[in-house]
Order: structure tokens, then sequence, then C-alpha cells
């Protein structure tokens, strides 16, 4: 099996473990994958909708590993067993943080969390930062003309040191992440657009500051790490 360069990124942050748990499956791609080769010795696959998970049952029939991956029918971490590595990809950002919110006690006994959050990545790391998670790696994945993050979590109180933290990841600009400067870009285009619209409004001057600083901000990332 051969995933796609967003689901590859994802499966190259899981460590060797017993058991993975993969919320919100699918076609159950990434516990296969990560069985297959070894890393995961055992898995399951959950999601909420019956649908998708009786194509990821048949999927883990047809590559012959129904002894060593479950499938299960559920919301969130309620239904899986406990886990030592928990992915949750392909979601929103505000679901990825209520997905954690109920299972918090599930969550922090994993020995990791990978997410990739669709939307709202900064909400994502206020939400981890505030349950005393630490982001101890990060990656940006691309797929087509669209950037993904990728981000690896364990349970540990971080101070954060800069707000430009929640938007642009720490891990980002300590690894040098190759995509950096196409990310930025990307967000330096949406604050532009943003910018603009609120400067025809009566009462937008305020967030259109805020808004102008943060671009600043990123402009300035970008010219001491990726010009």
């Amino acid at each position: 099996m051969k995933l796609p360069p967003r689901l590859a990124a994802v499966a190259s942050f899981v460590p060797p473990c017993k058991m993975l748990a993969d919320i919100g499956t699918d076609h159950a791609y990434i516990p296969i994958y990560l069985v297959k080769r070894g890393i995961a010795l055992h898995a399951v696959a959950s999601d909420i909708v019956k649908g998708p998970a009786d194509i990821a049952a048949a999927n883990i029939k047809k590559h012959g590993l129904h002894d060593k991956i479950s499938v299960v029918v559920g919301s969130g971490l309620d239904k899986i067993p406990q886990s030592d590595v928990i992915v949750i990809a392909g979601m929103g950002g505000k679901i990825i943080c209520e997905i954690l919110q109920e299972g918090l006690p599930v969550a922090r006994k994993a020995k990791c969390i990978v997410l990739q959050p669709m939307t709202a990545i900064s909400e994502v790391r206020r939400f981890l930062y505030a349950k005393s998670f630490t982001i101890y790696d990060e990656a940006i994945a691309k797929e087509g003309d669209k950037l993904y993050n990728i981000i690896a979590v364990k349970k540990g109180k971080t101070k954060v040191e800069d707000d430009l933290y929640y938007y642009i990841g720490e891990k980002l600009i300590e690894n040098e992440d190759k995509l950096l400067g196409q990310l930025i870009q990307k967000k330096i285009s949406a604050l532009d657009v943003a910018i603009h619209s609120l400067s025809k409004s009566n009462d937008g001057a305020k967030k259109m500051t805020e808004l102008i600083h943060l671009r600043q901000r990123f402009s300035e990332v970008y010219h001491d790490n990726c010009s």
C-alpha cells in the first residue's frame, strides 16, 4: 500500500507501538499501512459513521489483517481500547479539540498523539497548551497545491514564549521545514484578503490593526527563515 503524501506524513510520525487507535479512520489506510510494516502490532480503526467503518473492515479483511486490526463504530475516544498512540487526521480543528476534551483521560494515557487538523490549527495549538500537552514535533505535508500541518504531541506542560507560535508552529521554525515559506506565504495572502475586507468596514479598525501586526510578524519569520 502506498499512502498519499498527507497520510504518509501522518504515518511517519507514529513510533513503534503495541496498540494504535486511528480516529475517523475512513478507509483504515493508516492502521493497515502501519501494521503491515510492523510499526504497530495491533490497531483499532474507529469511525462515527457505519458506512466508512464497513469500508474500513472490508479493506482490513482484504489485506488479511482482521486478526490484528479491529473496527469500532463510535464517537471520539469513548469506545476505543487504551492505546499508546492515537491518530486523529483529516478533521476540522474544532472537532479534534472536542474529541480530545471529551476523551482527556484516554488521551493523557497515550504515549503520543498525532494530529492533522484541516482547519483552525491555531485553535488546536491553544487547546493543546491549555490542557498540558506539549508539541514535540511538527511538519508540513504537500498534496497537490494544498499544505497540511502534522502535529505530534504528548503529555507535558509547555510555556509558550511567543503568541506567534500559535499561528506558526515553533517546531516548524526549529526544524527549518522546507515548506515553511510556502505556508507563511499562504497565511499572508489570507491575511491580505481579511485586511482588505475589514478596511471597508466602519467597525473593524481594531481587528484590522491586529491582523496588520500579525502579518508583519509572519513577514519577519519569512525573512529570517525562508528568504
